[in-house]
């Protein structure tokens, strides 16, 4: 069977990387079409044909919509794949249509949507998520399975009338965890980080919808408090960083708030850090909340949609932009005792073997998944 995947780009971050990881899914001939991005030009392509669509970009542009609608129309046709799986919302508005198109009047080929995260919230103003929602119910009337990310995602998604509960499959995002992490010591002496520092870590793209302006702000109050031996670091870039970069000069905050971009080494901060804290305004998952519980490192976040899933023992939930609950919370981690019992409760986590434990959240366990629902669809 052919499987076609279809993301808007490839970048580094988790719906990137869970279609890359899908391309391995075994004993299926695995098709992807991206749009342009230098990330997807390092990509080894052995286990898949990868197409890049020029037009395919994030921004809406009409003109460059209707260019990549033709472009993947022509694309299906060419493949003529027996699955049609679309990533992120562009992709699978333009996707699915062109899907419909290629199955009229007789079908060819199943429809999977995996959203990667809902827009219902943390996005944008009211008027424009009501018309988003209008959109993606319509588009539920051509689509055959959802893909949740986790529980919460799906649960959100029926809620505002996406499809049928039989129809949606729950398949986290899957993470490749490393085999050796260094001691907190071992990782500040590589990263050159002070052994005396408390060091606050924000690991994301630099988005409203992850909220590193929330991170920034916690960061303010802490300082106002009088907590002089903080150090804040922010792993990721964005289109905020610019804006954000000057909200720290004004605060005066630039010495102790640290843009680092991205970084191939992230295990080796969340290594160094004393807290994540991860303030997003919607997330379906929460890769890094995973990663840094199988670091031992500690979580403050959001109860945004997926997080509540994947924030076990090892951290603590706040209200999503509820800043004095969060820096509250935020405070109990000065306690040694209390830091290092999260930290051993999240250690503990991340390597439990049962279905709700670590191993469902790997590469092998989604792509198993992701086989096991390929297979199920049948003429």
């Amino acid at each position: 069977m052919k499987v076609l995947h279809i993301i808007t780009r490839l970048e580094k971050g988790g719906s990137s990387k869970n279609v890359l990881y899908s391309l391995y899914v075994e004993n299926f001939e695995n098709f992807l079409i991206c749009g342009p991005s230098s990330f997807s030009e390092n990509i080894n392509n052995e286990k898949g044909s990868i197409y890049e669509v020029s037009n395919l970009k994030r921004e809406i542009s009409l003109y460059r919509d209707i260019k990549a609608f033709f472009e993947i129309y022509s694309l299906i046709k060419k493949i003529k794949p027996d699955i049609i799986h679309t990533h992120t919302s562009k992709a699978g508005f333009l996707g699915r249509i062109a899907a419909f198109l290629y199955n009229f009047p007789q079908k060819k080929s199943f429809v999977i949507h995996t959203p990667h995260g809902h827009l219902f919230y943390g996005y944008y103003g009211a008027l424009k998520t009501a018309f988003f929602k209008i959109i993606e119910k319509i588009l539920s009337f051509l689509t055959d399975r959802y893909v949740a990310l986790t529980e919460s995602e799906k649960k959100e998604s029926l809620r505002e009338g996406l499809g049928k509960e039989e129809i949606w499959s729950v398949i986290h995002s899957g993470i490749e965890f490393p085999e050796k992490i260094l001691s907190k010591k071992e990782a500040r002496e590589k990263l050159s980080l002070s052994d005396s520092s408390f060091i606050f870590l924000f690991a994301g793209r630099l988005e409203k919808v992850k909220g590193p302006d929330i991170f920034i702000k916690i960061a303010e109050h802490m300082e106002n408090k009088g907590y002089k031996n903080n150090l804040y670091l922010l792993l990721g870039e964005g289109s905020m960083r610019k804006e954000l970069e000057k909200l720290c000069l004004k605060k005066n905050l630039s010495k102790k708030i640290i843009f680092l971009g991205h970084r191939e080494n992230i295990w080796d901060y969340y290594a160094a850090s004393d807290l994540l804290i991860q303030p997003s305004r919607n997330e379906a998952m929460g890769r890094t909340v995973l990663e840094a519980q199988y670091c031992g490192l500690p979580v403050l976040a959001s109860d945004a949609c997926g997080l509540a899933d994947t924030v076990k023992d090892g951290g603590i939930i706040f209200k999503s932009e509820k800043i004095e609950e969060a820096l509250s919370l935020a405070e109990k981690f000065y306690d040694n005792s209390f830091r290092q019992e999260k930290s051993r409760l999240a250690f503990i986590f991340a390597r439990k073997k049962d279905k709700n434990g670590f191993n469902s959240f790997s590469q092998e366990a989604m792509n198993e998944k992701l086989k096991k629902l390929y297979s199920s669809l049948t003429f």
